[in-house]
């Protein structure tokens, strides 16, 4: 299954890279990591900020499309009681193209809660196009 899912989140950023226009490398990298901040102050407009109006937005429970139900996910993110680890995200980024990147992410890095992932992120015209987030991999043996 998690195969599948990979396979379908790389399979759909290339049909979504064919149809955009890249974003640069430097600018990506940047807006990225004002995400990545905005995330860990829990600041959805700045969060919203960053999105194409008809971005799309992948999770285990499906798909997201558009920036008013971007904003309602984010909305629960950042709610404290939902994501306590919130504060203590840490990412980085792994810049695949100039329009495609990895962001690795941990919350609660240490503790009993810890959890972590990683983002297939698109840009294009400086703003997130799309975004999927990857299921974990499994523990090794």
């Amino acid at each position: 299954m998690q195969m599948v899912s990979r396979s379908f989140a790389m399979a759909s950023v290339l049909v979504i890279l064919s149809m955009s226009k890249p974003a640069t490398a430097e600018t990506a990298v940047q807006i990225i990591a004002h995400h990545i901040q905005a995330f860990r102050n829990g600041d959805v407009d700045m969060l919203v900020a960053d999105y194409a109006d008809d971005a799309v937005f992948w999770r285990s429970n499906g798909r997201i499309k558009g920036i008013s139900n971007i904003r309602k996910l984010f909305e629960m993110l950042t709610d404290e009681r939902s994501v306590p680890g919130r504060k203590t995200f840490e990412g980085t980024v792994e810049r695949l193209t100039n329009d495609v990147f990895f962001e690795h992410w941990v919350m609660s890095r240490g503790t009993s809660q810890e959890k972590s992932g990683t983002d297939i992120i698109v840009m294009a015209k400086d703003k997130i196009i799309y975004q999927a987030v990857l299921p974990p991999n499994p523990a090794s043996p």
